[in-house]
């Protein structure tokens, strides 16, 4: 009676135990970020400067100013962004001006200004520990967009641009962010006036949710 006793009761431990065992976290269900941001963001202003470091005729210097609206924590419209280019010609480009330029020549495109409007996607965001003193709040980001441009040759450039970013909060209010993009212009009505360019840029951003 006994043994039959314990044989039932060790049968009915074993299948209330094994509902629990199925929901043990990581098991059957995925796991999930319930932290909110510590800094949300709404309407972004930023202010950068830049560069165009790869043409092999000229480098660019820039001044950048960019609006962006964040609709939530994982997307945005960067509404607009507008670059100004100054110039300096590198010393490859003035052997060529100087020693092999003839009448009617073709002139080299050179960056004036150009503009796009994308939309940016955030999909990673966490902290770091600075020195087990502080945490630094950032966020990884993607953009992807339609650009134009002017130069100082007739005619007006078209195209898009994608790239990367990285944000760090400094408070409730500032930002620093980095970008890294690549633009594809073409010119219009000329089907082999095309330029491809890098542009790095370095900026601060006051926001306003």
């Amino acid at each position: 009676m006994i043994r039959r006793l314990s044989s039932w009761l060790l049968v009915g431990a074993l299948v209330s135990a094994a509902p629990a065992a199925a929901e043990v976290p990581g098991e059957s269900e995925r796991p999930v970020a319930i932290q909110n941001r510590k800094h949300e963001m709404g309407h972004e202003f930023t202010l950068a400067i830049g560069t165009i470091p790869i043409s092999a005729y000229y480098k660019g210097l820039t001044g950048t100013f960019q609006y962006t609206l964040h609709f939530s924590g994982n997307w945005a419209w960067e509404i607009v962004s507008f670059s100004y280019c100054k110039d300096f010609w590198t010393s490859l480009r003035e052997d060529l001006e100087h020693n092999w330029k003839q009448p009617g020549s073709p002139t080299i495109p050179e960056m004036a200004y150009f503009g796009d409007s994308n939309l940016v996607w955030k999909p990673f965001y966490g902290k770091l520990a600075y020195l087990n003193r502080s945490l630094v709040y950032g966020e990884l980001f993607w953009v992807i967009g339609a650009a134009a441009a002017k130069y100082d040759t007739p005619g007006v450039y078209v195209g898009g641009d994608t790239g990367f970013g990285f944000r760090v909060h400094l408070s409730r209010y500032f930002s620093t962010r980095f970008d890294f993009r690549y633009y594809r212009f073409q010119r219009l009505n000329k089907a082999a006036d095309n330029d491809d360019v890098l542009f790095v840029q370095l900026g601060m951003s006051l926001n306003f949710k």
